[in-house]
């Protein structure tokens, strides 16, 4: 019994459960009783063998880095660092508008509004009495008797679960306040894995790493950028520089503060999988030809779709060490296909016709060209040219990391998806995290105290700091504007909320969702003309 219980309050346990957790409401809140009566025990059975396999793999591999460990051998520095490092996090996703204590960004007004809808109305969420087809009638070219809510909810469900059960939207506020520390706790403490120690100076290294965004500011000519006295003001978002809807690499604490629900999916997903990537001996399980990573993977669809596609190319390199007969033996993809299914075809129902294109379809190549490769050099490449000496002499396996890293942030620019270029923004959040640890990983290299070496050093600092300030723009405008909340509304009545409604004749509800009782929501065709100038 002691064993099982360490093995459940394990790192992997406590990351399997909390992105799980979310699965088992929708399950039950969503689906018709004889699907949710077939998927429940699937997804039950995958969950205990991958439960299973990471605390097997504890029991037999070689020790590595134990918070454990450490504080058996310094307790005192050991707990000191902790509670610093615990309160440091708690500090930076309250500052980030979560829980309603600072500013919230402009993304908020959807998050609430979300949050409140499934703790005030029935499952699966649906809508009566909405003229969204006389705004938009290229994307609703007939008339619907209502929407439902179409969007990635497993980063709301736990805490609306717990607000509906109370009756108060204020419960779930809290609730989701707490969530979201747990899942940044669950990245940091990932990043302590791979690392492989317990730094105080770790979480200011990823909680400030940018791109240089003032940099690209002061040769950025487009009139609708913020200009350079308001940066010097220190509270504008300067993340659009290269333009407007265009392009963004967005810095760690802008992705939270404005995306949790991305940022804690890319972080924590990101760092599992590639810190058992990394393993190089690994035993088998009671079930010899079952392989954890893929249904690993296909939790990620449900928290954010954007991430599950930039985690794809990094699960190559679970080819290094993971035979494919494992990996796609049929009770490794069973499960997880299904579970990519339903959630798919769930995400189809949605209505919206999003701009999408290659951006030479956007902009002229006078323009395109020349913003594209400053772009990349001023997000990324800096960092990938410097630290290009240390990794061109690393083994294949770091050779592999470095080279997928970067060709992903390369590619991605080139494609645009969504109003604000949601794909750019987000398919990138795992090689921007890539990224960082590969920085880091140079800094605190042994090979990278010889001298030759050095002045790279100054380099990367140098580029370190001019990029701080763009987190640092975030957290003072977030302490400037405190009182700046949102309120708590109906999706539809947010800005652009016809984006998230789903055709109440789609496949998913049609033959596997359930249907409620929509509810009547009064909005006006006038109201929503506003939203949509």
């Amino acid at each position: 019994m002691p064993s099982t219980i360490t093995a459940l309050l394990s790192l992997e346990s406590a990351t399997l459960l909390y992105f799980s957790l979310p699965f088992f409401i929708f399950f039950f809140g969503w689906l018709k009783l004889p699907v949710a009566m077939v998927i429940t025990p699937l997804f039950t059975i995958t969950l205990f063998f991958s439960l299973q396999y990471f605390k097997n793999q504890q029991q037999t591999r070689k020790k590595t880095y134990s918070i454990r460990e450490e504080l058996k051998q310094h307790p005192w520095i050991t707990t000191l660092s902790i509670i610093v490092i615990i309160a440091t996090i708690t500090l930076w996703v309250t500052l980030s508008g979560s829980g309603r204590f600072f500013l919230q960004n402009g993304d908020y007004h959807k998050h609430n509004a979300v949050l409140n809808d499934l703790v005030s109305m029935a499952w699966p969420v649906a809508y009566q009495n909405l003229p969204l087809y006389e705004i938009a009638s290229e994307n609703y070219p007939y008339k619907l008797d209502y929407f439902y809510l179409v969007y990635y909810l497993a980063y709301y469900l736990p805490a609306a679960l717990i607000g509906k059960i109370f009756a108060d939207i204020y419960v779930a506020n809290h609730m989701l306040f707490l969530w979201t520390i747990f899942g940044a706790l669950l990245a940091i403490a990932w990043i302590f894995r791979l690392i492989g120690k317990l730094s105080m100076l770790a979480p200011c290294f990823f909680i400030l790493f940018s791109g240089l965004d003032f940099i690209g500011l002061l040769f950025n000519p487009d009139p609708k950028s913020k200009n350079v006295e308001s940066i010097l003001k220190g509270t504008s978002h300067i993340e659009w520089w290269a333009g407007y809807g265009f392009w963004q690499y967005s810095s760690s604490t802008a992705c939270l503060f404005w995306t949790p629900h991305h940022f804690i999916t890319a972080w924590v997903l990101t760092a599992f999988l590639l810190y058992w990537f990394m393993q190089k001996e690994q035993t088998t399980t009671s079930s010899a030809c079952f392989s954890p990573f893929p249904f690993i993977y296909s939790l990620s669809a449900f928290w954010s779709p954007f991430v599950m596609i930039g985690l794809a190319p990094f699960l190559l390199l679970s080819l290094f060490h993971h035979p494919l007969k494992q990996l796609f033996h049929w009770k490794s993809i069973l499960l997880p296909l299904l579970l990519l299914l339903t959630i798919a075809l769930f995400y189809q129902g949605n209505l919206m016709k999003h701009p999408q294109g290659f951006f030479w379809d956007f902009l002229s190549p006078t323009i395109f060209w020349p913003r594209y490769l400053l772009f990349c050099f001023l997000e990324f490449g800096v960092y990938a040219l410097l630290i290009w000496p240390l990794f061109r002499q690393g083994g294949a396996f770091e050779r592999s990391l470095y080279a997928i890293t970067i060709i992903l942030l390369i590619l991605l620019p080139l494609y645009k998806l969504g109003y604000y270029n949601d794909f750019t923004m987000r398919v990138s959040l795992p090689a921007l995290f890539v990224l960082q640890l590969l920085v880091w990983k140079f800094l605190s290299s042994e090979n990278f105290k010889q001298d030759h070496l050095y002045p790279i050093k100054v380099m990367i600092v140098m580029a370190l700091f001019l990029g701080s300030f763009t987190p640092l723009q975030e957290i003072s405008r977030s302490i400037a504007h405190s009182e700046a909340q949102f309120e708590f509304t109906n999706v539809p009545k947010t800005f652009k909320g016809s984006q998230f409604m789903g055709h109440q004749n789609s496949l998913f509800f049609e033959y596997l969702g359930k249907s409620p009782p929509p509810t009547n929501i009064s909005i006006t065709k006038e109201s929503l003309d506003d939203l949509f100038k």
